[in-house]
């Protein structure tokens, strides 16, 4: 059961943060949806998964039965799983606030805080198109500055672009210490001990 978990979330993971760093023309059915906002959108998701994936890998060392699963990886699979689950320990404080600010959906606490960092001389964008057959599309361009404000809440730095920088380095690193203990996990040698 704690293993099936590790492999969604890996994969939930990999997808989300797969969609925040692709280019804007391989999107096309996103089209819609500015290069920005999509980025914010997907970061934000995926710090919700990520926060999901840490609990799972703390859930899994505490079972009972991991200790012996552990004791059979080699070398290696010793060595990536220690670094990722220490990277996700360290981390894991500040995962779990930008999950709880942004990661589910967009929570109050965010839209105050993404509200309160806005310029009040700001202008903001809200376009309505609608074409022969009367079918309407609404696009509400504020919604990007919003969400990027509040995705960099909690984040260290001295402006907006350090802040987004520590942020998206936090999602790469975090997907990269995922694949390690995906690996330590699901790796060659221990497929076989799973009965598999």
């Amino acid at each position: 059961m704690r293993f099936a978990r590790l492999a969604v979330l890996y994969e939930d993971l990999s997808l989300e943060i797969s969609g925040m760093i692709a280019d804007e023309g391989s999107l096309k059915p996103l089209a819609r949806h500015s290069d920005a906002y999509r980025k914010h959108y997907f970061a934000r998701r995926a710090f919700g998964t990520l926060s999901e994936f840490a609990d799972a890998v703390q859930r899994l060392r505490e079972s009972s039965d991991f200790g012996k699963f552990e004791s059979t990886f080699n070398l290696e699979q010793s060595g990536t799983w220690k670094a990722a689950t220490k990277f996700l320990g360290e981390n894991r404080a500040m995962i779990e606030r930008v999950r709880n600010d942004v990661g589910g959906h967009f929570g109050e606490a965010a839209s105050r805080y993404a509200v309160g960092q806005s310029d009040r001389d700001s202008s903001i964008s809200l376009t309505i198109e609608s074409d022969v057959a009367h079918s309407k599309r609404l696009k509400v361009g504020f919604a990007g500055d919003l969400a990027a404000a509040a995705l960099v809440g909690h984040a260290p730095g001295a402006d907006a672009s350090e802040k987004a920088r520590f942020v998206f380095e936090l999602l790469l690193v975090g997907l990269k210490h995922a694949m390690d203990v995906v690996y330590a996990v699901f790796g060659p040698s221990v497929w076989h001990k799973l009965g598999r």
